[in-house]
């Protein structure tokens, strides 16, 4: 089967006994010698015969189209080729058209030694593709790279990463050797799923609170459960068989959905509201969360509305742990007070961590805390201003924050709270995620790139 993008055809009118059997005009003789250039084509070591005209790249229209996987049709004076789009090109003639609309060249296309040149940068564009780069340096591809806002992206498995584009509100899956992407789902209820454990299925709730699985491979999608009551904060188990969540209009339970026959068992039922940030251990025995306490309304005996006041003493948000592997299991308070506590983990050794904000400062700053135990907390890396934390596909806890020269610095933290650098930028780049072999992802002024000691690659545009 034929590639997607070779679909309609590509006519390039010459004249030349060596292509079309019609008599070419005489080349003229300061024609510059052609150079074959090795460059790297859909990440394929590929040699073209190339000429520089003016300081326009030209390429060998023959060459291109070989590379692409695009088979010449030659027939009275023409050369037809499958492609996106119909591209009309002269020898001789800077005007060419793409599906009637009519273009320019910076260079007109001519013959040279039976060969014919077409400027490269818009030879590719007309043929679907994209060129970065110049010389020996160019990286051309037959498609082109994503492009609009992206607000999330996150590794699933090898080179594959899941991001959402804010442009139509889909998700993509964009292949970090290649940089190809591609539509997975236009369901908008699907932006927020959690990826399994094998990177295999996505998980997220419909609008109309019912669960459905999606094939990360082919799009394919199922209803696990048609209960509509609300849940949030979807998580997987480790062995990929059960997936918690936070249920209720006022986030109020913990439970589980058991994925092969859809049951749903309530796990906590503790009237207590405004859970969030659900988290499981990697051993699948212990739940980690954040309730959100709010202040408490107060008014005298006669309930008048000139009497009701709000107390905000006891305000503020929480650190909770709940085992799933005890009978009778009650919540364990690790961590309260009013400051944030945002972007908690699970480390590998049971404790916990979390970045802790000052809602009340005046300039607040992250500070990494972590716990092993009820109210036994302890600061880690206090030279840096954290401002992220996730965790690496090895439950490696990955935190981005400021030094003291500006610059973001990216961490892994031990549980003792020891770090191990890995890199320091000055762009600003969020939503960092790190692979299990240590590659770095993360959103640059919209674009989703990969983030090295050599600086940003970009994978989208």
């Amino acid at each position: 089967m034929k590639p997607q993008w070779q679909k309609a055809m590509l006519a390039l009118t010459v004249g030349g006994v060596s292509l079309t059997g019609m008599a070419l005009p005489a080349t003229a003789a300061t024609n510059p010698a052609a150079v074959a250039l090795q460059v790297a084509v859909d990440s394929q070591a590929t040699a073209l015969r190339t000429l520089q005209v003016k300081g326009v790249s030209l390429v060998s229209v023959r060459d291109l189209a070989a590379s692409f996987g695009i088979v010449p049709e030659y027939a009275g004076g023409s050369i037809a080729l499958n492609t996106e789009a119909t591209v009309n090109i002269r020898v001789g003639s800077l005007a060419y058209t793409v599906d009637g609309e009519a273009r320019q060249f910076a260079a007109a296309p001519f013959e040279a030694g039976g060969v014919v040149y077409a400027e490269l940068n818009s030879l590719v564009d007309a043929l679907g593709g994209s060129v970065e780069g110049q010389g020996k340096n160019a990286v051309i591809r037959s498609f082109r790279l994503l492009d609009g806002e992206f607000s999330s992206a996150r590794w699933i498995s090898g080179n594959r990463i899941l991001a959402v584009r804010e442009d139509d509100k889909s998700l993509y899956v964009i292949d970090a050797a290649t940089k190809k992407g591609e539509l997975l789902t236009s369901d908008e209820d699907a932006l927020g799923l959690t990826v399994s454990p094998d990177g295999k299925s996505g998980i997220y709730t419909a609008s109309t609170g019912i669960v459905k699985l999606i094939n990360l491979q082919n799009g394919l999608v199922r209803t696990v459960t048609s209960d509509t009551t609300v849940k949030t904060e979807l998580v997987w188990s480790a062995d990929g068989s059960s997936v918690y969540f936070i249920q209720g209009d006022n986030q109020d339970k913990l439970s589980r959905l058991k994925l092969d026959t859809g049951a749903i068992a309530t796990l906590l039922d503790d009237k207590v509201n405004f859970k969030s940030e659900l988290r499981v251990s990697a051993d699948s025995k212990k739940l980690l969360y954040i309730v959100n306490v709010t202040g408490v309304a107060k008014n005298d005996s006669n309930s008048t509305e000139d009497s009701l006041t709000v107390d905000f003493s006891g305000a503020g948000t929480q650190l909770v742990q709940f085992a799933l592997d005890a009978k009778d299991a009650k919540p364990v308070l690790l961590a309260a007070g009013k400051t944030n506590k945002l972007y908690p983990q699970w480390l590998k050794d049971g404790s916990a961590a979390y970045i802790s904000t000052d809602p009340d400062a005046a300039s607040p700053t992250g500070s990494l805390q972590v716990v092993s135990a009820p109210d036994k907390t302890v600061q880690a890396i206090a030279e840096l201003d954290a401002e992220e934390a996730s965790l690496t596909p090895d439950g490696e806890l990955l935190v981005a924050g400021l030094n003291k020269n500006g610059q973001t610095e990216l961490r892994l933290v031990q549980p003792d709270g020891s770090a191990k650098p890995l890199l320091s930028f000055t762009d600003d780049i969020t939503g960092l995620f790190a692979s299990s072999d240590g590659r770095t992802l993360g959103l640059y002024g919209g674009k989703v790139v990969l983030v090295t000691s050599a600086g940003i690659d970009s994978l989208t545009r």
